[in-house]
């Protein structure tokens, strides 16, 4: 079995599939309209889900930086202009960390 991929757990997908939903969150006019028509209910379910990767990185002694940087995010993400940038670093983060060589 190749080694990169046995190294992958439960927090590494769960940070891939967060940094994919917040690369959505990000785009400037699309994300942004997407929030709005589904009344900002995008950003709690990211929330929620950078709380449980956070839980899941914590015990698997993962970097929680991508988790906390989407809390972040999610937290200030109806501030037009400084939630779309943080939407991107949160995901410029997972994606880095969930591909980084160990």
């Amino acid at each position: 079995m190749n080694k990169k991929i046995s190294k992958w757990n439960v927090a590494k997908i769960l940070m891939l599939v967060m940094a994919s939903f917040e690369i959505l969150l990000g785009f400037p006019v699309m994300g942004g309209l997407m929030i709005v028509a589904l009344f900002w209910t995008p950003l709690v379910l990211a929330l929620i889900g950078h709380v449980v990767t956070l839980i899941f990185a914590t015990k698997n002694k993962e970097k929680i930086a991508p988790s906390i940087v989407g809390i972040v995010a999610s937290v200030l993400g109806f501030i037009p202009f400084v939630g779309m940038c943080l939407h991107i670093a949160a995901a410029i983060t997972g994606f880095v960390v969930v591909f980084e060589d160990k």
